[in-house]
């Protein structure tokens, strides 16, 4: 080999290798919520679940669609009256991967009450996919949901959002598909 070969392969083993894109996780399914995985410690006040007690996830190359539902199989306080919550009802988002904005309707749980319209986005950061959703009007302060797969199978879905003090708080729901 000549010297200025040895030169170039030695500065060659010097320079930085790149990473491998990483591949993207498969959500696809119906998925429930683990509830061995998801217990809350004594006198706290247990999370909502991040996507619901079950939902079902669709994936193709260029979009995550979620169906949710919303349960209203129990009755709100409001004030002195109590407000009759409606059966369930489901919704659909299909979020494209590329980040671009997609608005979408959330039927309220209370009977008569209209569906709040809301906005949402998602990207992929490494090997989570990150969404991101707000109110129409107020993007100031959205909430995230990070979904990653775990090493045991289950779907991890953490979701931050801001307290009524206005700090930003994160609770993780695992899920795990249904048989």
């Amino acid at each position: 080999m000549s010297r200025i070969g040895a030169i170039v392969l030695g500065l060659l083993s010097l320079a930085p290798a790149r990473a491998l894109p990483q591949a993207k996780p498969g959500f696809s399914g119906t998925w429930i919520i683990d509830a061995a995985r998801n217990r809350t410690p004594a006198g706290a006040i247990p999370a909502r679940p991040a996507f619901g007690e079950q939902f079902t996830a669709t994936q193709d190359a260029a979009a995550l669609t979620v169906r949710r539902t919303v349960v209203g199989n129990r009755m709100l306080p409001n004030g002195p009256e109590r407000q009759p919550m409606r059966p369930e009802a489901s919704y659909s988002v299909a979020y494209p991967f590329d980040g671009s904005d997609v608005r979408y309707k959330v039927p309220s749980a209370i009977e008569g009450e209209p569906a709040s319209e809301r906005m949402g986005s998602a990207r992929w950061n490494g090997a989570a996919l990150v969404i991101k959703s707000w109110p129409v009007g107020n993007a100031s302060s959205p909430q995230q949901y990070t979904l990653r797969m775990d090493t045991a199978g289950g779907l991890a879905i953490a979701f931050t959002a801001s307290d009524r003090a206005g700090a930003l708080t994160t609770t993780t729901t695992t899920y795990k598909k249904a048989k």
